[in-house]
């Protein structure tokens, strides 16, 4: 005879319930004057004649209603309101039992989350019940698996299994951890090797806390944090280092060099202008090699870097340029930087840049095959005449045998009455950077 309704509460007697916020006992459906007229008629339309009414009102709103009626008139008893009402109270604590639930899961997830991103996770060893047990998601951060279920593994066991995963040299200082009987202080902390089912090695750091009772270890809780990354990015800044390290001291052995080499060279009057262009062009390779960030150097971008100080003009019209894109090593670059600064600087005084109508090309090609060889030429034309020189001095030195040491090749420099032809050729392996960034040492 009784029925839960089809409907929760009319909307016209929603407001009269959440003022109320208790029941609505209504034994004839045709005579109460709880409910206004068009509300009885259209809930006497459904064949609700008796009906109790039990809201849901939760922080002063109204949620819902549970109802209950019947097709004809019917004296509710209390024990009858009660019972709904206890109903009711079960109902909305199931409800809400069930959004907690719901929330927890979305948190464990946004947890699980953020612990996967983070590489981070969990063992528990619990000496008392000799049972390992370890995060769901250990095996995704470690890279094995412990061959466990849900209640973990016998403690032996999995440990034999964990430590045959890390690193020999790092064997001993984790298996001292693991120990039952330690009454040594743990280390806050601890890096170590893991090798994984894949053979590829994790490097991660453990924060081991654990619990006493009766002056042992009853269960030791692990923090596990992935680290590789923060590894690899400590060992390319120490590379890096010892990198810069490495060429400080070989571009101050250039600078010390040059100066020498310019003072024996040139009057005390005239040291600090030839010195300050050289090292001018020092300056401009080197920017060029930190631009690219220290593995590889566009040769267009290294000339044009060179011929900045003469002045735009002159190297749209008079200089051209002519090669495909090639990016050579930084050793490489700084060579022939300072080679291409000197020839400029050259053509200038004595050369095709001397006059209105010399002009100068620059070419460059390179073989990509494993003998292969790069050819770099400056040639000049309608200059001055060319004479060999009666003394050379620290620019041919530059522009002849430093650029053959740095590249491991040779220069065929000639003084054609034509016009300065100068020409280097190396072998593509000892100059052309390669994608893993790989260069000689300089």
């Amino acid at each position: 005879r009784f029925h839960l309704s089809k409907r929760i509460i009319c909307s016209d007697n929603r407001d009269q319930l959440n003022k109320l916020n208790r029941p609505v006992v209504i034994d004839d459906m045709r005579t109460t004057t709880v409910i206004p007229p068009d509300g009885r008629e259209s809930l006497t339309a459904l064949k609700l004649i008796a009906w109790i009414a039990i809201p849901f009102v939760k922080r002063g709103k109204l949620l819902g209603a549970l109802c209950i009626g019947q097709n004809e008139p019917r004296q509710w008893t209390a024990e009858d309101v009660e019972l709904l009402q206890e109903t009711a109270e079960r109902i909305w604590a199931a409800v809400e039992r069930g959004q907690v639930e719901i929330a927890i899961a979305e948190s464990e997830k946004r947890l699980k989350h953020a612990a996967d991103a983070a590489r981070l996770t969990y063992v528990m060893v619990d000496f008392l019940r000799n049972r390992w047990l370890a995060a769901p998601n250990f095996s995704h951060v470690s890279g094995f698996s412990l061959g466990m279920g849900d209640g973990g593994a016998p403690l032996e066991m999995a440990r034999t299994n964990f430590l045959s995963h890390v690193a020999e040299d790092d064997r001993a200082r984790v298996s001292a951890i693991l120990q039952h009987e330690t009454s040594e202080t743990l280390p806050d902390s601890l890096e170590y090797r893991l090798r994984g089912d894949d053979g590829s090695e994790r490097w991660m750091e453990c924060r081991p806390l654990r619990e006493n009772g009766a002056g042992k270890q009853s269960r030791l809780f692990i923090i596990v944090l992935d680290i590789t990354e923060r590894k690899k990015h400590e060992e390319h800044v120490t590379l890096l280092m010892g990198e810069v390290n490495h060429r400080s001291k070989n571009l101050l052995a250039v600078v010390q060099s040059m100066a020498r080499q310019t003072a024996r060279d040139t009057t005390a009057s005239d040291f600090i202008e030839h010195f300050c262009q050289r090292l001018q062009g020092l300056a401009a390779s080197q920017t060029a090699i930190v631009a690219g960030n220290w593995t590889g150097v566009s040769i267009e971008g290294l000339i044009r870097s060179q011929l900045s100080h003469l002045g735009g003009n002159l190297l749209e019209t008079r200089i051209e340029l002519s090669g495909s894109h090639v990016e050579i090593q930084p050793a490489a670059a700084q060579g022939i930087g300072m080679a291409i600064h000197e020839l400029s600087t050259n053509a200038i005084k004595y050369g095709a840049l001397s006059n209105d109508a010399g002009k100068i090309s620059i070419s460059w090609q390179c073989e990509a095959n494993r003998d292969g060889k790069l050819r770099i030429m400056w040639s000049e034309k309608d200059g001055p005449t060319v004479l060999a020189p009666d003394h050379r001095g620290f620019g041919f030195t530059v522009i002849e045998r430093m650029t053959a040491i740095a590249t491991g090749g040779k220069v065929d420099l000639s003084y054609d009455s034509a016009g300065l032809r100068w020409v280097l050729e190396a072998p593509s392996a000892n100059v052309i950077a390669t994608s893993e960034g790989r260069h000689i040492s300089g």
